[in-house]
């Protein structure tokens, strides 16, 4: 069945999406398991996945698509955290301490994910212990991921800086080689990287201008190309 666009697919060992990822590469005997107890759905863009201090009902799985993770002041100013990637998890830490999801997940374009309660998933972990590495290692690149964040908020003097070093990323994250440079998709608007870089949606659009106006950066309507990384790299170093 095909949802906002999507053909979803409800058996891990027959998906085409299969990556090198934490949640993707069991032994076919585990992932058999995994998949009995997880259910498979597709969303559109826009939506709310689990909100930021909810109880944690279970473990989501990105299996195609894009979402964020992000939280809130009581002021309403709301800071991206993080760009969840196909093949990891979403509420992980929380799932195994118990503890309020610590963030807002929403999804950013349509995407299919894979739910497990949070029960089943405890009682998976301890009748597969070599599922505890991939655990492990997810939560190592989310303390990493938290650090280069709170670096990149911290310690540079402007949201030029901060706008080059995030795109800068993108390109090592997403970035394919064209005749032109590097062609990155862009699925967030201008809002969404405001908020990922700590800044207003005016500066971001202004910024983007600025960066076309010195041939930095050429925009498509869901991809930009990079020309020359040289060019942002010297912005961070000013």
């Amino acid at each position: 069945m095909t949802r906002y666009g999507i053909e979803a697919c409800h058996h891990c060992d027959a998906c085409k999406w299969r990556t090198d990822s934490f949640f993707c590469q069991f032994d076919p005997e585990t992932l058999a398991a995994f998949n009995s107890i997880t259910y498979a759905n597709v969303y559109p863009n826009d939506s709310l996945l689990y909100g930021e201090g909810e109880v944690p009902a279970g473990l989501f799985i990105l299996c195609h698509g894009s979402a964020k993770l992000s939280i809130s002041s009581g002021t309403g100013k709301t800071l991206i955290t993080r760009m969840v990637q196909p093949g990891e998890t979403l509420g992980l830490s929380s799932v195994l301490s118990g503890n309020p999801y610590k963030s807002t997940a929403e999804t950013i374009t349509p995407s299919q994910l894979k739910f497990v309660k949070r029960d089943d998933f405890l009682r998976f972990v301890s009748e597969h212990r070599d599922v505890q590495f991939n655990i492990a290692r997810q939560l190592i690149e989310e303390c990493e991921s938290d650090a280069n964040q709170i670096r990149a908020l911290g310690l540079t003097n402007s949201a030029a800086e901060r706008l080059a070093q995030l795109l800068l990323a993108w390109c090592e994250d997403t970035g394919q080689p064209s005749a032109s440079g590097m062609r990155i998709p862009v699925t967030m608007t201008h809002e969404d990287i405001s908020q990922m870089i700590g800044t207003s949606r005016e500066t971001v659009t202004r910024l983007l201008k600025s960066f076309r106006e010195k041939k930095i950066i050429t925009m498509r309507r869901s991809s930009m190309t990079l020309h020359k990384k040289s060019d942002l790299e010297d912005l961070i170093l000013l």
